[in-house]
């Protein structure tokens, strides 16, 4: 039997294949050369292979845009990601019921900058793992694939207006 998501898979186009890795958090993907290209799927596939707690469905996506929008990549050997281009997934969570408020991407200068926010305002918070090293300055680079935010929800209502902006990646 062959199903419609099957064909769209096998015909997917460059413009197909660069909003899926879009809506993964990755901007721009049919302008990167074959290096970015490489060290951007290794780190989708390592957030959201089933192995990592992801979702086959998501890798079968993943998976067919890399193989579409390596063919057109450019060759370039080496090219490392720029602190801007790593993106953490974000949880906002309901510190009461654990439901999921609003999620989206972020690279650490602008989940610094929502942090610092949170804190000028008052705001009362707790970042999820507790007590642990988000991200390594030294090699810029995170050490974890999400954080949770968890939070009131009528304090999350009141700050939405300035997160918002950081998750229109």
């Amino acid at each position: 039997m062959i199903h419609f998501k099957d064909i769209l898979l096998e015909a997917m186009r460059p413009n197909v294949a660069t909003t899926i890795f879009a809506k993964y958090g990755v901007r721009n993907a049919a302008h990167l050369d074959k290096g970015q290209l490489r060290k951007y799927y290794m780190a989708l596939a390592k957030r959201n292979h089933s192995d990592a707690g992801g979702k086959d469905e998501d890798m079968k996506w993943i998976n067919a845009a890399y193989d579409v929008l390596k063919k057109n990549a450019k060759d370039v050997i080496d090219v490392e990601l720029k602190p801007e281009d790593k993106l953490v997934t974000v949880f906002f969570t309901d510190a009461n019921s654990g439901e999921t408020l609003q999620e989206g991407q972020c690279n650490h200068a602008e989940y610094s900058e929502i942090i610092n926010k949170l804190n000028e305002d008052g705001i009362e918070f707790t970042a999820a793992p507790p007590n642990q090293k988000y991200y390594d300055t030294v090699n810029d680079e995170w050490l974890v694939a999400s954080i949770a935010i968890l939070i009131d929800p009528t304090d999350f209502y009141m700050v939405q207006q300035y997160i918002e902006p950081f998750f229109k990646h």
